[in-house]
C-alpha cells in the first residue's frame, strides 16, 4: 500500500482557464493525458465551460464540494452534488459544466474503454469497515480523517489524501472521529 498526500499534488490549470486539476494517480506512472490506461484526479471548477474531450475514455465523476449543473452530449442538465451518486459518461462527447453558486471540487476516474472498468462508491464508516479483498487496484480517497489498516501496515489519512492498494490485501477503515467518509475506487482490467 502507498499513501498519496493531497498536500504533495501539483495543480495544473485547465487550457480554458475555468479550473485546475490535481492528479492523484495514473497508470502507467508518469503517463501523459494521451497515454494513460487509467487516471484518478481531483479538479476544481471555477467557471462554466466545456470539459476537454478524451476519445476512447470512459469517465466517472463525483462532486465532493459545491453543486454542478452538468450537460452531457446535449442532454438535459443534471444537478450533481455531494449527495448524488457518481455520474458516468463517455470522454468522446461534449460535456458542459456550470458550477452553481461558487467553485466545485470533484473526484474523477478515467479509464480506457474496453480495457478497464471500475467500481466507484462513497462509503461512510461509523464503525470499522472491512473492505472485501479484490484483485486489481483499489484507491481510497478520504473525505475526512481516517485510519486504514492493510495487513501489518497502517496509514493515517487526512481529507483528500489517498491510499493505493494493489492486490487482494484485506483492509480495515477506521474513523478518527464519530464517522469517516471516503470514496472507494476499484479498478480492474477487463478479460
Amino acid at each position: 500500500m502507498r499513501t498519496l498526500r493531497a498536500t504533495e499534488r501539483r495543480a495544473l490549470p485547465w487550457k480554458n482557464g475555468g479550473g485546475l486539476t490535481r492528479e492523484v494517480l495514473a497508470q502507467p506512472p508518469g503517463s501523459d493525458l494521451g497515454h494513460f490506461d487509467w487516471r484518478v484526479s481531483i479538479a476544481e471548477i471555477h467557471r462554466a465551460g466545456p470539459f476537454s474531450r478524451f476519445p476512447g475514455i470512459e469517465r466517472r465523476m463525483a462532486v465532493l464540494e459545491g453543486c454542478l449543473r452538468l450537460s452531457i452530449d446535449e442532454g438535459a442538465a443534471l444537478s450533481v452534488s455531494p449527495d448524488t451518486p457518481p455520474v458516468e459518461f463517455s470522454g468522446d462527447v461534449l460535456t458542459f459544466a456550470d458550477p452553481v453558486g461558487g467553485p466545485v471540487t470533484d473526484l474523477n476516474v478515467m479509464m480506457r474503454r474496453g480495457r478497464f472498468d471500475c467500481r466507484f462508491e462513497r462509503r461512510v464508516a461509523s464503525a470499522p469497515i472491512r473492505l472485501t479483498p479484490r484483485p486489481g487496484t483499489r484507491v481510497i480517497v478520504a473525505l475526512s480523517e481516517l485510519i486504514a489498516r492493510c495487513a501489518a501496515e497502517e496509514a493515517d489519512l487526512a481529507k483528500l489524501d489517498a491510499l493505493l492498494i494493489e492486490g487482494d490485501l484485506r483492509c480495515d477503515i477506521i474513523a478518527q472521529a464519530a464517522a469517516a467518509s471516503f470514496y472507494l475506487i476499484e479498478i480492474c482490467a477487463n478479460p
